[in-house]
This record gives structure tokens, C-alpha cells and sequence, in this order.
């Protein structure tokens, strides 16, 4: 059975900042509560941030992918 071969180009990496996982602050025993709140939060708006910037990239990558070339209009 014949199997087409795909040609498909190398992904760029992602930022640097982007690869690791969302940091996870934890709770620290015996300090107060909005302390622990205000870390909590703040660690979540940069987990959003860089979930958003991976989102990004993604869609940018699936838009190049999809846009038609060359070859394919002809």
C-alpha cells in the first residue's frame, strides 16, 4: 500500500518563558490569608499572560499554515 509522504516545516520553539509550567506559589503556614491571596493572584495573571502568548503563537502558526501557496494556486 502506497503511504504520500508530508512535507511539513519545523515548528519554531516557543519563548523561553513559555515552555515551563505556570509557577505554583503554595501556601506558606502562619502568614495571612491576603498575603497568601495577593500571591496566589499574581502568580495566576502570569499564568494567564503566558497562556495568552501561546495562544497566540498558535493561532499565527495555524494561519501560515492554512494560507494557500504558490504552487497550490496554480
Amino acid at each position: 500500500m502506497y503511504a504520500p509522504t508530508i512535507a511539513s516545516s519545523a515548528l519554531p520553539d516557543l519563548d523561553v518563558r513559555d515552555q515551563q509550567r505556570c509557577y505554583e506559589p503554595g501556601v506558606i503556614i502562619g502568614e495571612q490569608a491576603l498575603v497568601e491571596l495577593g500571591r496566589t493572584r499574581v502568580a495566576l495573571a502570569d499564568c494567564r499572560r503566558k497562556h495568552g502568548r501561546v495562544v497566540k503563537a498558535y493561532v499565527t502558526l495555524q494561519t501560515l499554515n492554512a494560507a494557500p501557496t504558490k504552487e497550490q494556486n496554480q
